[in-house]
């Protein structure tokens, strides 16, 4: 389904939907966001009503948090929506967290390195619904790697998941000029291997917009803040556990409905 490209903001109390960026040929491209990614082969989009749904049940009526997914992608021949494996790319916009300048290179190490340090289940609790706590426990997040010269981080994070099993987010920090993007790979964690070419390349292509891509010159002409990790931080946390117990919740409403 490469048509109907859209995006899901999540807002308080409820989530809102934005106008739908455009596809160009087989690569998702996010007008709003500035960013293109292709679209991989043999895989759809997934409709912007299926995450929505799942998202706003997870966090409740009243969150305190606002979290974007732009977009979502699963196999084509997947019969169920938001069954792993997909994909989730999280927009954190640097205005969300009062800043109207890039975050700078030597904020980088500082918010990557502390991903390990962070009480995953604390997160988790916090700003999920507590009738769907169940779905998901012990959380924790491996060990992240800087990648300075292409200005993204890797890492990973892992959690059961009762009704499917051992599950793993892979994961891909892009810093821009305004935002920083993450896109999460959900699997089973014995068979992330067999996704990972397809999502290395997904990755490969990403691509900012000239106009959004990270200005090294402008952020050398700017001062570092402490204050902000812990803010950049949890949210990319909670975007990474929300999008890896989706799939759960959506498995659990199609038994309900049976």
């Amino acid at each position: 389904m490469r048509h109907g490209v859209s995006r899901i903001v999540l807002l308080v109390p409820a989530f809102a939907v934005m106008a739908a960026p455009s596809v160009r040929g087989a690569t998702y491209h996010s007008q709003l966001y500035g960013y293109s990614v292709a679209i991989p082969e043999g895989w759809k989009q997934i409709p912007e009503a299926s995450i929505a749904s799942a998202i706003s049940a997870l966090q409740g009526p009243d969150p305190d948090i606002k979290i974007i997914y732009d977009v979502g992608f699963q196999p084509a021949d997947s019969i169920q929506w938001l069954t792993y494996p997909y994909v989730f790319v999280q927009v954190l916009p640097y205005a969300d967290f009062g800043l109207d300048r890039q975050l700078t290179e030597d904020e980088w190490p500082e918010i990557i390195q502390n991903i390990t340090g962070a009480n995953m289940e604390d997160h988790a609790e916090q700003n999920i619904s507590p009738e769907y706590r169940e779905l998901f426990r012990n959380v924790e997040a491996r060990s992240p790697r800087l990648d300075r010269a292409n200005r993204r981080f890797f890492w990973a994070m892992d959690m059961d998941i009762p009704s499917f099993g051992p599950l793993r987010a892979s994961g891909t920090g892009h810093f821009g000029r305004e935002s920083l993007i993450q896109i999460f790979l959900y699997s089973h964690r014995d068979r992330t291997e067999q996704y990972m070419p397809m999502y290395d390349a997904l990755v490969g292509s990403f691509r900012f917009d000239p106009e959004k891509e990270y200005d090294p010159i402008l952020a050398a002409s700017q001062s570092s803040s402490k204050s902000l990790w812990p803010r950049v931080l949890k949210k990319g946390l909670i975007g990474a556990i929300l999008g890896g117990v989706a799939g759960a919740w959506a498995c659990l409403s199609r038994k309900k409905r049976k």
